[in-house]
C-alpha cells in the first residue's frame, strides 16, 4: 500500500498548515502509518460474552489479559513480538505519550475503584504481545463490552458506547474484520442476542468484513446442545442477520481451548473414567457439587479449569459417542467447540482476500476524511478571496483620503488572496491526485461485489475460473502482488486471452443484475493481461 501511504502523507502534510485541519491531518497520518500493518481483527461484544477467551482460542494460548478480573474494559491490541516483548505492555495515552509497563502492572487497568475508572478513561488503547504464530500476520483488538457493561463495570455509558468504542479503534488504526460475540436466549426470537448485537455494532461494519459467532451456548438444555446452536444461529442468520454479517457460527471457546491447552492427562482421565463406571459419571455430571465431592473427580477439573458447563457438555459429549482414548477426546473436543468451522470460514472469507478488504477499508476512511476536509478548505478560501476583494475595494476608495491607511489595505488584501491561491491550489492538488484513489475504492467494491456473487451463486462462475477470478482481484488489490503475475492461480497469457473471451460472452447474455460484475471481471482480466504482456 506504498501508493497509499504516500498519499495519505502528503495530504497530512498539505492539510497540516491550516489551522483548521490539524486534527484532520492527524488522522490522516494515523491513517498512513496503518498502510504496512497487519491485518486487524477486532472481536467486539458486551461484557461477559467470552471474547477473550474466543482470543485464547484462535491463538491457542491462554493470554495474560484473560486472567485479570474485567479486564476488557480497556481497548487491547493484541500483536505479534518477542519472548521479552510478551514481559511488558503499551500503554497509549490519549494525550498521545506512549509507556512500557511490566505485565504485573495490568492490574491498574481492572476492576471499579475510581482511580481505575479515571486510568481507563484517559487511556486510547493497551498493546500487548505474544509470539503465537497465529499473530504474525493478524493483528487481534480485544475490545471493551457493551451494553450491560454499563451496570456491570459502572462505568460511564458514554464510554462504552459503541460509537465510542468506535473512536478508541480509530486511535489504534480501525479493524479490517470483526466478530461480533452474543450468547444465545431460550426465547424464540432471541430478541436478546439481537439487542446484544446491536448495542455493539460498529459504524465500518458490513457483511464482506463481518462475522457473529453464537457463543456461551454450552449450558443451552438440550439431548445434543450443539445442534441446537446451530438451528439457533441459522435462523438467527436467515431471518435477522442476512446483509448485516456474512455469518452466525456457534462457538464454544472452553472447549476450543481446552483441545488446544489442556495436558494430555486431562483427557486420558476422562476417559478412564468414563469407560471404568459410565453409569456413575453421568450421575456425577447432573451437579457440580456431586462431582467435586469426590477428591479424585474433583482433581481431574483441576488439571484443566474450565467452565462447568463446558465441562459437562464434553463429559457427555465423549459418553454419547462412546470416546475410548485420550486423543480421539481432544479431537472430539476440538470439532465440538466449532472453531475450526469459525476459523475456515475467516480464511476463506477474509484472510483470503486481505488485501482487497484492507485497502478498501482504508480508503473509504480516507473519503471520510478527506471529502469534508477539501469542502471546509474550499470555504476557506472563498472567504479569503472574498476578504481580499473587500480590501482592495476600501483601498481605492480611500486613496486620495489616505495613501498610508490605502497601501496598508492593498498588502492585506494581496495576502489574503495569495493564502486564498495556496489553499484553492492545494484543493486542487489533493483532490485530483484523491481522484486515482476514489476510482480504486470503485474497483475494490467492485471486486467485493465479485468475490460476494462467487460464493453464494454456483451459478455465476464456475470453480476454476472462479479461483482464477478471485486471485486476479487480489493481486491487483495489492501493488506488490503485481510482480507475482503468471504464478499460482493466475494463468498465463494465451489462457487470459481465451477467458476474456470466455467472459465477454457471459457479459453479452447476462441480465442486468450479472452485466456490471462481468463487465468488471473482464476489466479486470484486461489489466492483467495487459501487465503480462509487457504493454
Amino acid at each position: 500500500m506504498e501508493m497509499e501511504a504516500e498519499y495519505l502523507s502528503k495530504a497530512a502534510a498539505s492539510l497540516g498548515v491550516y489551522e483548521s485541519q490539524k486534527e484532520t491531518a492527524v488522522r490522516l497520518l494515523e491513517l498512513a502509518h496503518s498502510c504496512n500493518q497487519p491485518f486487524n481483527l477486532a472481536v467486539v461484544g458486551r461484557m461477559k460474552t467470552g471474547k477473550s477467551t474466543l482470543i485464547n482460542a484462535l491463538i491457542g494460548k491462554r493470554l495474560t489479559i484473560s486472567d485479570v478480573e474485567e479486564a476488557t474494559a480497556t481497548l487491547n491490541w493484541i500483536s505479534h513480538g518477542s519472548a521479552d516483548q510478551k514481559m511488558q505492555f503499551l500503554v497509549q495515552w490519549k494525550d498521545g505519550r506512549s509507556e512500557p509497563h511490566p505485565m504485573t502492572d495490568l492490574s491498574l487497568w481492572s476492576g471499579k475503584a475510581p482511580e481505575v475508572i479515571e486510568r481507563i478513561k484517559k487511556t486510547a488503547f493497551l498493546r500487548m504481545f505474544d509470539d503465537a504464530e497465529y499473530l504474525r500476520q493478524i493483528q487481534i483488538v480485544d475490545t471493551p463490552g457493551t451494553g450491560s457493561a454499563v451496570e456491570e463495570h459502572e462505568i460511564a455509558g458514554s464510554y462504552l458506547d459503541p460509537t465510542k468504542i468506535e473512536e478508541s479503534i480509530r486511535e489504534g488504526g480501525k479493524a479490517d474484520a470483526i466478530i461480533y460475540v452474543f450468547p444465545p436466549v431460550g426465547r424464540e426470537k432471541d430478541e436478546e442476542a439481537l439487542v446484544s448485537f446491536a448495542s455493539g455494532r460498529l459504524p465500518n461494519s458490513d457483511p464482506y468484513n463481518s462475522v457473529a459467532v453464537l457463543h456461551k451456548w454450552d449450558a443451552l438444555t438440550a439431548d445434543n446442545p450443539r445442534e441446537l446452536a446451530k438451528e439457533k444461529a441459522s435462523l438467527l442468520f436467515e431471518k435477522h442477520l442476512r446483509g448485516t454479517v456474512a455469518n452466525v457460527i456457534p462457538v464454544s471457546a472452553p472447549l476450543a481451548l481446552a483441545a488446544r491447552t489442556a495436558p494430555d492427562s486431562f483427557f486420558n482421565q476422562l476417559v478412564n473414567y468414563i469407560i471404568e463406571d459410565r453409569e456413575g459419571t453421568e450421575k456425577a455430571l447432573q451437579m457440580s457439587d456431586r462431582w467435586d465431592s469426590d477428591p479424585e473427580r474433583m482433581s481431574l477439573r483441576v488439571l484443566h479449569e474450565m467452565p462447568w458447563a463446558s465441562f459437562r457438555l464434553l463429559a457427555r459429549g465423549l459418553i454419547r459417542e462412546e470416546v475410548l482414548e485420550g486423543k480421539a477426546a481432544r479431537d472430539f473436543c476440538l470439532r465440538e467447540s466449532g472453531i475450526t468451522a469459525l476459523e475456515d470460514f475467516l480464511k476463506k472469507e477474509f484472510f483470503s482476500q486481505t488485501a482487497v478488504i484492507k485497502k478498501c477499508q482504508l480508503l473509504q476512511r480516507a473519503s471520510l476524511l478527506l471529502a469534508p476536509a477539501l469542502y471546509g478548505l474550499e470555504k476557506e478560501a472563498q472567504n479569503e478571496s472574498s476578504d481580499a476583494e473587500k480590501f482592495k475595494s476600501t483601498a481605492v476608495k480611500i486613496r486620495s483620503q489616505d495613501a498610508s491607511i490605502s497601501d496598508w489595505l492593498v498588502e492585506k488584501s494581496n495576502a489574503y488572496r495569495k493564502r486564498g491561491e495556496l489553499q484553492h491550489r492545494t484543493i486542487v492538488d489533493l483532490d485530483r491526485e484523491w481522484q486515482r484513489h476514489s476510482d480504486r475504492l470503485e474497483l475494490l467494491q467492485m471486486d467485493l461485489k465479485v468475490t460476494k456473487a462467487l460464493k453464494e451463486r454456483e451459478d455465476f462462475i464456475q470453480k476454476d475460473y472462479g479461483e482464477i477470478v478471485q486471485a486476479v482481484c487480489n493481486h491487483l488489490a495489492d501493488m506488490r502482488g503485481r510482480h507475482d503475475l503468471g504464478r499460482g492461480k493466475i494463468p498465463s497469457l494465451q489462457e487470459v486471452e481465451s477467458i476474456i473471451s470466455h467472459f465477454r460472452g457471459r457479459e453479452n447474455l447476462s441480465d442486468k443484475r450479472d452485466r456490471p460484475l462481468y463487465m468488471h471481471i473482464v476489466g479486470r482480466l484486461e489489466q492483467v493481461h495487459h501487465i503480462l504482456s509487457g504493454n
